[in-house]
C-alpha cells in the first residue's frame, strides 16, 4: 500500500495532542477550532488515499491468485511467485506487501530468504 495508514494515524494523533502554535495570543476556543480543521483536513486526506487504492478487479484477481498459490504451496519467497504466476519479483513484493498489511498473509525469514505463507485463521 502506498500509504500506511498506521502512518498517517499517527501523524493525526500528534495535530490533537500538540497545540497549534499562534503568532498572537488567541483564544482557547480559536485554539480549539484551529486544531479540528488541522485534523479535519488530515482525515479528509487519508479518506482520498484510501478511496483512490481501492482494488480494482484486475487486482482482486491477482490477489486471488497469489492466496491459491501460497496455500498450495504453503508459503513462497517473492521471486518464487513471480515466476509461478509470471510477474516481476517487483510487483509480486507489491502485492504480498499488500497482502502482509491486509492481515491476509504473513512472512517470515529463513536463512537470508523472506517468504510468505497465508495465515491460518
Amino acid at each position: 500500500m502506498g500509504v500506511k495508514v498506521k502512518e498517517d494515524l499517527l501523524t493525526i494523533k500528534d495535530v490533537i495532542r500538540k497545540p497549534v502554535q499562534f503568532r498572537q495570543a488567541g483564544d482557547e476556543a480559536d485554539q480549539i477550532y484551529a486544531q479540528l480543521n488541522a485534523l479535519t483536513e488530515k482525515v479528509d486526506e487519508m479518506h482520498d488515499k484510501l478511496l483512490s487504492e481501492k482494488d480494482n478487479p484486475a487486482t482482486l484477481k491477482r490477489k486471488k491468485q497469489i492466496i491459491a498459490a501460497l496455500q498450495e504451496a504453503g508459503y513462497l519467497s517473492a521471486t518464487a511467485l513471480g515466476q509461478k504466476l509470471q510477474l516481476s519479483r517487483t510487483r509480486s513484493s507489491e502485492y504480498l506487501n499488500k497482502l502482509v498489511d491486509e492481515g491476509i498473509i504473513e512472512s517470515f525469514t529463513k536463512g537470508r530468504k523472506k517468504y510468505f505463507r497465508v495465515i491460518d485463521q
